[in-house]
């Protein structure tokens, strides 16, 4: 993963009565892809969930003590399950390369909170100068990962959000 990558979450809460959407990130992403005769074998990607943080701090506290025990599950993960074909992403090798983009699905294995599901991302894939730049999200429900979505009196979350991630991957 190169320099600027960043992964997180964006959920829909009401707060005191105002519908708000809730995004928090963090930069301490890792991870690799394997691409072979244009097509993407395998790909991993790892972030640190005590490292991602919204605009409120108390929000960052409930999340790491009470959403998901940060102490125990403190790593998310996603795993390609199968390939995915690149073949229109990759047939330009000119220089105007970095201009072509794609958009894929790639099924795969999403484990947060020591629960590990299906998942899919659903993501663009653009060739840079110095790799591909992966943009995408996973649409998820909080409960199949245990996760009740908090439920009190100043704020409810919703039941589903989706999981956003920027993977700047290097050659």
């Amino acid at each position: 993963m190169g320099t600027g990558s960043y992964a997180g979450y964006q959920v829909d809460e009401v707060l005191k009565g105002v519908n708000s959407t809730v995004n928090g990130s963090t930069d301490a992403v890792t991870g690799q892809a394997v691409i072979d005769d244009s097509t993407l074998k395998s790909a991993s990607v790892d972030v640190n969930l005590n490292d991602v943080h919204t605009s409120f701090k108390a929000r960052d506290e409930y999340f790491s003590s009470q959403v998901v025990d940060t102490n125990l599950h403190p790593i998310a993960s996603f795993r390609a399950t199968e390939p995915v074909d690149l073949k229109e992403l990759l047939v330009d090798t000119s220089d105007n390369m970095q201009q072509n983009s794609v958009d894929v699905d790639i099924p795969g294995e999403l484990d947060l909170n020591g629960q590990v599901m299906p998942a899919t991302a659903k993501a663009t894939v653009i060739v840079t100068q110095q790799g591909m730049q992966v943009r995408g999200v996973v649409p998820m429900v909080w409960q199949d990962f245990g996760i009740t979505p908090p439920d009190l009196n100043v704020v409810k979350v919703a039941d589903s959000g989706e999981l956003q991630f920027l993977l700047l991957l290097t050659r």
